[in-house]
């Protein structure tokens, strides 16, 4: 089975069409999708990227990555992590490779957000003790269970701190912090989502420059100023559609949107589903 991204330009969409991939399974839970890919042996990737930022976790063979000048070949048992949007080329051992891939894509909560906003440049860490998280989460992708997407998403996640409480015991000290007005910024675009909110507005509100605004988004949230705004506004929505009973066009203005059909166009696309239905599938619950 083969989950793929809602909005598009996912990993799996791309290794679908390749001949080095020997079998893809793929859950997609939250703002994560989880894949297990098995490669050929000694199967190579040309130059690419991809559009969202990604964690794996090698489980048998290994996996080297080339990128600007650099060589990061990723053993057994390697946690990694790969940004958005970096080229680079992958050659598997000559036995193979199979692995897990954690994709950071749809509307990713504000906590996935910084994590990724963290971690500006690819690592590899190796840990034998996240390998049994990893194995319960490979035979998670291959069950029918009915709580399969549950299971996969607690598992992923709990992958994913390990393999950052592994990294920050490695690089203490040496990761910068997010500044204290940062959240101060998130605050100010939830106390104003109901109005116009401009980039150079804020940046003035807060005391820096829009371009240290800017910045700081992307480093610190793995976001933009639009991005982030529509992203509050659709979980503001999310929430108002779930706990009351308001009309759909009061909700869409509540949120920031122009109107119902600006709403659900937006909603639709961020969540696959209608505000309508997604308020019928909430009160079912």
């Amino acid at each position: 089975m083969t989950a793929i991204c809602a909005g598009g330009d996912c990993h799996a969409e791309h290794l679908q069409k390749s001949t080095s991939l020997a079998r893809l399974r793929g859950l997609h839970v939250a703002g994560l999708h989880v894949l297990e890919v098995a490669f050929h042996a000694g199967a190579r990737l040309a130059s690419h990227a991809h559009a969202h930022a990604r964690f794996s976790f090698v489980l048998a063979g290994a996996i080297g990555e080339s990128f600007a000048g650099r060589t990061l070949r990723c053993e057994r048992n390697a946690f990694s992590f790969h940004p958005a949007a970096l080229p680079h080329a992958n050659e598997m051992s000559a036995e193979g490779a199979r692995a897990l891939l954690i994709e950071v894509c749809a509307n990713p909560g504000p906590e996935l957000a910084a994590l990724v906003g963290d971690l500006p440049d690819p690592f590899a860490v190796s840990q034998r003790r996240m390998r049994d998280v990893a194995v319960d989460l490979s035979r998670v992708l291959r069950s029918d269970d009915v709580v399969q997407s549950i299971l996969a998403e607690s598992l992923a996640l709990d992958l994913l701190a390990r393999g950052m409480r592994l990294l920050e015991q490695q690089t203490r000290g040496r990761q910068p912090k997010a500044p204290a007005w940062l959240d101060d910024f998130v605050q100010l675009v939830d106390d104003r989502l109901d109005t116009h909110l401009s980039l150079t507005d804020a940046a003035s509100l807060l005391r820096v420059t829009p371009r240290q605004l800017a910045t700081a988004l992307r480093r610190y949230r793995a976001t933009t100023f639009v991005e982030l705004i529509r992203n509050r506004r659709l979980e503001r929505a999310r929430g108002l559609l779930r706990d009351t009973d308001i009309p759909l066009a009061e909700v869409a203005l509540a949120s920031g949107f122009a109107d119902q059909s600006h709403l659900t166009r937006r909603f639709r696309f961020a969540f696959g589903v209608t505000p309508a239905r997604f308020r019928r599938k909430s009160d079912t619950r």
